[in-house]
């Protein structure tokens, strides 16, 4: 191991040692929650696996998006992860906790350290941006990586929300189209350009804060906020929030054909 982090350069090491250091400081927490709480077995034990795999895949698009660790003001490449970029990090670290958390929401003592989970979240996706800025750290990765972590964490969540019916099939598959036409138009302009295009919206931002906000809210019933007025209240919200969906993807739709047009022109 030693022999082989000695032949790579020092951000191939920074990137290794980061993600090894995210997986075992979620690995640990994981522990602690199952001390103190009754996490079933077989999910604590799944946990581990699945969390690996996934840090495994973050590595692994770390280093197949090596070239994009660069500063976008200047495109000198980073000799290691900016502070920036290891908080989206955490973030993205965060996902297999937070899936496997929501898998034990039925019990009591989880609903609290979720709900001070996705706060944490919460405030780490405007932490990260605001670092960026303040610092002059702004990259082309942590853009990507920023989203695609966002994305991951709704779809994963979106999918359990589904079954323990917190959300309904209808709004679930304007999720599904809306996270998978990202990744779509994503391919299709990479296969056209021959490179990463990162686009991001108002609408693109204003959908995710929208979801986040909405799949947060839909917790509350679950410490015995639930009334007539509170109901509705949820239930515009979570119109507004499809509506936001549905527009966001017919941007996406014109942003590819006019991606495509001009590319027909060159």
């Amino acid at each position: 191991m030693m022999g082989l982090m000695k032949k790579q350069d020092p951000l191939s090491i920074n990137i290794i040692i980061t993600i090894f250091a995210l997986f075992i400081s979620q690995s640990l927490l994981f522990f602690i929650i199952r001390i103190f709480t009754s996490i079933p077995e077989w999910i604590f034990l799944l946990y581990y696996p699945v969390s690996c795999g996934f840090h495994g895949f973050i590595l692994f698009a770390l280093f197949k998006l090596k070239r994009y660790i660069v500063l976008e003001a200047t495109g000198v490449p980073l000799k290691r992860l900016n502070i920036a970029n290891i908080v989206t990090l955490v973030r993205m670290s965060a996902i297999p906790s937070i899936f496997f958390l929501l898998l034990a929401i039925h019990i009591p003592s989880i609903k609290w350290i979720l709900i001070v989970y996705i706060t944490f979240i919460f405030i780490t996706d405007f932490l990260d941006g605001m670092i960026a800025r303040a610092l002059n750290q702004i990259t082309i990765i942590g853009k990507y990586i920023d989203s695609s972590g966002d994305y991951m964490i709704l779809f994963f969540s979106s999918l359990l929300y589904l079954y323990y019916s917190l959300i309904q099939p209808w709004f679930f598959i304007i999720i599904l189209v809306r996270i998978f036409s990202i990744a779509i138009v994503a391919i299709i302009l990479y296969c056209v350009k021959k490179d990463v295009v990162y686009t991001i919206s108002f609408l693109g931002k204003a959908s995710i804060f929208a979801l986040m906000t909405l799949f947060a809210l839909k917790l509350l019933p679950l410490f015995g906020i639930h009334n007539t007025i509170f109901d509705f209240i949820l239930s515009v919200i979570e119109y507004i929030t499809a509506g936001f969906l549905v527009v966001s993807f017919g941007e996406r739709i014109f942003l590819l054909r006019k991606v495509l047009s001009e590319k027909k022109t060159e």
